[in-house]
């Protein structure tokens, strides 16, 4: 544990997925970047560690739509401070 919102521990963590689950037990509102936070997991755990998930080379297409994923969940954290 880490950080706290609202007199709650959030975990320091780099799995995106598992601390959304966290925040949307504060937050019904995030269940909205489910699919997304699975996406930039993986691709994070790839480039972290390709000896685990070595599937190659992500294409621009899928590199552009995971950056604006990100992009749009941290806008939305930005707006929840």
């Amino acid at each position: 544990m880490d950080k706290t919102h609202q007199g709650k521990r959030m975990r320091k963590i780099h799995d995106l997925t598992i601390l959304l689950q966290d925040c949307i037990i504060i937050d019904k509102e995030f269940e909205q970047f489910i699919e997304q936070s699975a996406k930039i997991t993986f691709y994070y755990i790839e480039s972290r560690y390709p000896e685990i998930l070595p599937t190659g080379a992500v294409s621009k297409s899928e590199a552009e739509s995971t950056y604006i994923y990100a992009k749009e969940i941290l806008a939305f954290v930005s707006k929840k401070r």
